[in-house]
């Protein structure tokens, strides 16, 4: 949804817990008597006041679906703002992969262990969409490399992909639009592992031809569409630079975003860097996955989920060869 001015009143704070086991989330069936209900949702409730956000995860899934969790089991996944109606919302997403104890139902009146793959976000409260956004996102995001020829290109991307990278955009600027089609259409016909992974650059409308997995727009060229330029069945991304920018991303319905620079990059000296703080303040204000991009390297693995971000995007930090 489109962020919209802050107001002077603090948003109240929500703690949700995505319980994984072997491939699969633990979600419960929300009433319809309760606002947003009839529907699956992931466990959690309202912070108290005196309680750090982790505790209020213990509680409430402890009250709600009876299991113990420990600290060093849970780690962040997303954080967003969100406005039902009049009330503004900050959403804190954690997931969890122990716990101990059995499963009750007592708040819930059905529980049940989804696979990943099969999650719908037309099951869940709007809220609860951006999550699943981010659980079916990969943590690593490749953009292909300036100045190589195709059959370069090729190479890398098949090695990227036999190499654990399952998301890559194929980003080839200085092609003329025909060139950059036939291109892309030859990668994507003679390597069919890449139709579930990799996305085209700037051709919203040539998606569904080319069987891709999606476009990725620059922010100037997203500014062109007022609305989603392409179908539910196919992701979209938007490469963002600003809080506006990350707006209007939003308002075109993008499935994530990419944000930055992080650091310089060699690439682009002269650009103003946003820095790990800054990325942090303004991916929290988008209701969406977002990367973080610019300068970063394999070992920026380690920080990404301290700082609110989906993963990392890089082009020479990924590039295998």
């Amino acid at each position: 949804m489109p962020a919209t001015a802050v107001e002077s009143t603090a948003p109240i704070a929500v703690v949700l817990g995505v319980v994984l086991r072997e491939g699969r989330v633990l979600v419960g069936w929300r009433d319809s008597k309760l606002h947003q209900g009839n529907c699956w949702e992931f466990p959690g409730g309202k912070v108290k006041a005196t309680e750090t956000r982790f505790q209020t995860l213990l509680r409430e899934l402890h009250e709600e679906v009876g299991i113990t969790i420990k600290k060093k089991s849970v780690e962040p996944l997303i954080a967003f703002e969100w406005r039902y109606d009049a009330q503004r919302y900050f959403f804190s997403v954690y997931l969890i992969k122990d716990y101990s104890g059995e499963l009750k139902l007592d708040f819930y009146s059905r529980l049940k262990w989804q696979a990943l793959e099969t999650l719908k976000e037309s099951d869940f409260p709007p809220a609860n969409r951006a999550i699943i956004k981010s659980l079916l996102l990969p943590n690593r995001y490749l953009v292909t490399p300036v100045g190589l020829d195709l059959a370069a290109i090729e190479k890398g991307l098949t090695v990227a992909f036999q190499s654990g990278i399952s998301m890559a955009v194929f980003r080839a600027p200085k092609l003329d639009n025909k060139t950059y089609i036939d291109s892309a259409r030859r990668l994507l016909l003679q390597n069919p592992v890449f139709n579930t992974g990799l996305l085209i650059h700037n051709h919203p409308t040539q998606v569904h031809e080319l069987n891709a997995a999606g476009v990725q727009l620059s922010a100037e060229h997203a500014k062109k569409y007022c609305s989603r330029p392409v179908s539910k069945e196919v992701l979209l991304a938007v490469s963002c630079h600003s809080r506006l920018e990350l707006e209007h991303a939003c308002r075109i319905d993008a499935d994530f975003a990419l944000l930055g620079p992080i650091k310089i990059t060699p690439s682009h000296l002269d650009d103003s860097v946003l820095g790990w703080t800054t990325f942090k303040i303004l991916a929290e204000s988008a209701p969406m996955p977002v990367y973080a991009i610019g300068g970063l390297e394999i070992g920026d693995l380690a920080k990404y989920r301290a700082y609110g971000a989906q993963g990392i995007a890089a082009i020479r930090g990924f590039w295998p060869l």
